[in-house]
């Protein structure tokens, strides 16, 4: 996906284009400005979501932050990727420590039907660890269940769930 200001430029020079070429051709016109529609359709349905998982998964949280904070309009995007937007948002506040942000971005996440095991998994560890943390015990339990029902081989998320498990034994 290309930066904001590169796509908006292109909308512009497409619709410019569209208004010069109706003068010689109108077809070319109608060809310009659907091209227009179609970045403006990509530019709030997609907007920088492809960046944003692609900086966190290069560990580049700051970048992925102000990725994020360009969307302006997270309600515009596809519903693929609003959950996405949410799991980001929650991995960033998971990253400060914000527990009551964390708690609303992952549950979020799940409802909009998150894709894939592993994100499903870190969601829902998000949320049993919030839960222990608030000493909710039950939600903890009933979270940390929904993690090990995912099929994930990664080595850290498997660490967590068995501290976490470990940890709530002991209440």
């Amino acid at each position: 996906m290309l930066p904001k200001k590169i796509r908006i430029t292109l909308i512009l020079l497409l619709s410019i284009g569209g208004i010069v070429s109706l003068f010689f051709d109108p077809y070319l016109a109608i060809a310009f400005w659907g091209l227009s529609f179609l970045m403006i359709l990509s530019h709030f349905r997609h907007n920088n979501m492809i960046r944003v998982l692609r900086a966190l998964g290069k560990g580049q949280s700051n970048r992925a932050e102000e990725l994020l904070s360009e969307i302006s309009r997270p309600d515009l995007l596809a519903k693929r990727y609003r959950a996405y937007y949410h799991f980001a948002v929650g991995l960033l506040a998971s990253q400060r420590k914000e527990q009551h942000v964390v708690k609303t971005a992952f549950a979020k996440a799940l409802e909009l039907n998150l894709k894939g095991e592993q994100e499903q998994a870190i969601a829902y560890l998000s949320l049993a660890r919030t839960a222990y943390l608030e000493k909710d015990i039950d939600n903890a339990k009933f979270y940390l269940d929904k993690t090990k029902e995912k099929q994930t081989q990664d080595l850290f998320l498997k660490q967590r769930i068995d501290e976490l498990e470990t940890a709530l034994a002991k209440t």
